[in-house]
């Protein structure tokens, strides 16, 4: 009887060291994947961030062309509308004293060239601010607002 107790005892305590074991293992594993899972998480905000970084200089030079631009723009508008208001005031002149304000051929042509382009110009632009208004933010504008606030 005694001898039947003890292989009892032995076969509880090799199932309890076998499920043991089998926890031990399991907890191996799980910290095997959690060291696994750290690393890749390191590894892809590191390249998360290099990217970021990469494409925040480019967003800034892009920023910058189209104040640039805007501000040419906005200059040439300025220039065209003085160039208009010119020659209305040249055109009123003309009829106050018809006298004055009869210059050469060449430079009525120049003069007619030059209004003729100032008129372009500003048609051109009124198109494009119609065109502007009517259509959504660009790519590269979602793009700067999706990367500067995340």
């Amino acid at each position: 009887m005694e001898h039947l107790m003890r292989q009892l005892t032995k076969d509880k305590q090799g199932h309890a060291t076998a499920a043991i074991q089998s926890v031990r293992d399991e907890l191996e594993d799980e910290r095997k994947l959690r060291k696994w899972s750290e690393a890749l998480h390191r590894k892809l905000a590191q390249e998360l961030y290099e990217t970021k970084t990469n494409l925040v200089n480019p967003i800034k030079d892009l920023e910058k062309e189209w104040r640039s631009r805007v501000l040419l723009e906005d200059l040439c508008d300025e220039f065209a509308w003085g160039i208009k208001n010119y020659e209305h005031e040249l055109h009123s002149l003309k009829h106050v004293n018809p006298d004055k304000g009869n210059g050469s051929s060449y430079r009525s042509t120049r003069d007619g060239m030059i209004l003729h382009i100032s008129e372009s110009w500003l048609d051109e632009r009124m198109q494009m601010k119609q065109d502007t208004t009517s259509t959504k933010e660009s790519i590269v504008e979602k793009l700067s607002s999706e990367l500067l606030s995340g």
